[in-house]
């Protein structure tokens, strides 16, 4: 830019490409399932409505789901956040539209991606500072995408630029895919649960389908990535129909000390 030019954008633009987001960057605004206390605190529903645009193509994912590449941050800067417990089915407009108060930078947003190619649950984004990642995680911390609530936590520009790749060694290197353990022998018995808690064990799933045949541990698989929990895990039924009745009866119940309700699949729901 000329010595003489003035810049009407300020920091919500920069040169390699993309946006920061800030507050005054935003389309009309949807309405929240939460209520918004006296003192301007978000309440913990989610988003009814979707607002305007996202400010540059969110209606539309980006082409690649990748991390945003950027020479602002090192490697140890604390400016992103790992987002957790998200549907399956979340698209990119609603992260954006999730922190559109908090001053992210666009197109930064990286779904988490399992072995399996399809979404984990996961995801993470950029913010412009770290003041900004953290506000952003203490304001919106237990705040729902869709019908889940997340969990958020503060990660650095490296971990960031790892997401999806390799874990630069915090795991162990375990992987459990459930789709080795399921064969047409025994697929119609499958059940698939998400949305787990990180920490499930064995017991507490058996727990969880008491009443609906006989699971033990050798029929239940918790899947791992590279040593850490996905938050999905497979159980084999007896046979077809007590499989069916567990889906239809537990779908949505919670599991576990943190209560979180889980989602079931079966083989009719091409979980794999």
């Amino acid at each position: 830019m000329d010595g003489g030019e003035t810049s009407t954008r300020g920091r919500g633009e920069r040169d390699n490409g993309y946006t920061p987001r800030g507050r005054g960057d935003r389309g009309s605004r949807g309405d929240y399932r939460g209520n918004r206390g006296g003192d301007g605190e978000r309440g913990r529903g989610g988003f009814r409505g979707r607002g305007g645009s996202y400010g540059g193509g969110y209606n539309k994912p980006p082409p690649n789901n990748y991390p945003l590449k950027t020479d602002l941050f090192t490697d140890e800067n604390p400016v992103a956040l790992k987002i957790r417990g998200l549907p399956y089915q979340t698209r990119f407009e609603e992260i954006a539209e999730f922190f559109r108060d908090h001053k992210n930078i666009e197109r930064s947003i990286v779904m988490g991606i399992g072995q399996d190619g399809r979404k984990n649950g996961f995801a993470s984004i950029l913010f412009e500072d770290e003041k900004s990642a953290k506000d952003a995680m203490d304001e919106m911390q237990g705040g729902h995408v869709g019908t889940r609530y997340v969990e958020l936590s503060v990660i650095t520009y490296g971990d960031y630029m790892k997401f999806n790749g390799p874990s630069g060694g915090s795991g162990n290197g375990t992987f459990v895919r459930l789709s080795k353990f399921v064969s047409n022998d025994n697929k119609e018995r499958c059940v698939v649960m998400r949305g787990l808690p990180y920490k499930v064990t064995a017991e507490e799933i058996i727990k969880f389908f008491d009443g609906y045949g006989k699971v033990t541990e050798d029929d239940i698989f918790i899947e791992e990535q590279n040593g850490k929990r996905s938050g999905s895990a497979l159980v084999i039924f007896e046979n077809e129909d007590v499989a069916q009745d567990a889906k239809q009866g537990m779908q949505k119940k919670n599991i576990g000390e943190d209560k979180r309700w889980v989602e079931l699949y079966d083989c009719n729901d091409q979980f794999m």
